[in-house]
This record gives C-alpha cells, structure tokens and sequence, in this order.
C-alpha cells in the first residue's frame, strides 16, 4: 500500500501515464486489443476442446496432487532406485 501511496504522490506521476497511454494507443495502431483476446481464446479452445489430452492430464495431476516419479538419474549411482514424491491417486478418481 505504501508503494502505492508514494506512486501516486509522485511528481512524475501524470508524465507516467501520459506515456503509458501514448504507448498503448501506438500498440492499439499495430494490433487492437481485441485480436489479442481473440488469439488467446482461440489458444484456450484448443487446450480445453482440441484433441490433445496434456491440459487435462496436468489439470488433474494438479488438483489430485499427484507429481510425477523422481527419474533414476536424479539419484547418485548409489541411491538410484524407483521413488516416488507422491502416492498416484487411487484409480478411477478424478
């Protein structure tokens, strides 16, 4: 909050955004914000509705707190061995 209060009290404060809006109006001349909301979307339709099934899995290893097993190379000679960080979840959960 602090930093907040010092920006706003600033003397370069209006300078500041008077450059900031020039800036985005010269980015708005390349590009309109709304093509960029549309290429994002686009981007999210094919991860939630395409055909390649990654987003789902990380969402699910994500929400059922399952992390992927430790690789034997990470492990000295030594200490190799098949580790696991966590339990897989139980199977038919999702």
């Amino acid at each position: 909050m602090a930093q907040a209060e010092a920006l706003a009290h600033d003397q370069g404060y209006q300078t500041m955004l008077a450059i900031k809006e020039m800036l985005r109006r010269h980015d708005e001349r390349r590009k309109w914000l709304a093509e960029y909301r549309e290429e994002e979307l686009a981007r999210m339709r094919e991860n939630f509705y395409g055909p390649e099934p990654s987003y789902h899995e990380a969402r699910r290893r994500f929400v059922h707190k399952i992390l992927d097993p430790v690789p034997d190379f990470a492990f000295p000679a030594d200490r190799r061995r098949k580790t696991l960080r966590s339990q897989p979840a139980v199977e038919g959960e999702t």
